[in-house]
């Protein structure tokens, strides 16, 4: 195959998510969708986007198909920085034939974002837990 491998990211922090349940940690501890400092990732985005690129790793059942397309991921960063309810928001469009190279997309995306560590963000001047999404691009080139 002569196509070459390009993983595209972007990651959009002014794009936020709630999830809608409602836990006993959570009415302790809210999940924030808008708060005063936004977490950060250390570095910043060009070290965050040279992170993911470098782990992202496109799966072969999705190349041999040649299903292309974008994965957004909506996770929380909690007061620690770690990443936690990790899902996929979006998937990829495919048929139906396709949809186990959808689905090797769909884990490869969570299981990348799952590694990335945060500055969290912080409402009052206390660190807090804040909903985001990611959105990841696979494209063969």
């Amino acid at each position: 195959m002569k196509k070459l491998l390009t993983v595209l990211f972007l990651f959009f922090a002014s794009t936020l998510f709630h999830d809608a349940q409602v836990t006993a940690q959570a009415k302790e501890d809210p999940i924030f969708e808008e708060v005063e400092k936004s977490p950060s990732y250390p570095g910043g985005l060009k070290v965050m986007s040279d992170f993911i690129g470098e782990n992202l790793k496109y799966p072969k059942i999705a190349q041999k198909k040649q299903v292309e397309g974008t994965v957004s991921v909506k996770f929380v960063i909690e007061k620690d920085g770690s990443v936690s309810n990790v899902r996929v928001a979006r998937s990829v469009r495919a048929s139906k034939a396709n949809q186990d190279a959808v689905e090797s997309l769909n884990k490869e995306a969570i299981r990348v974002i799952k590694m990335l560590k945060f500055i969290p963000g912080e409402q009052h001047g206390k660190k807090v837990r804040v909903a985001t999404t990611c959105p990841l691009s696979f494209q063969l080139m």
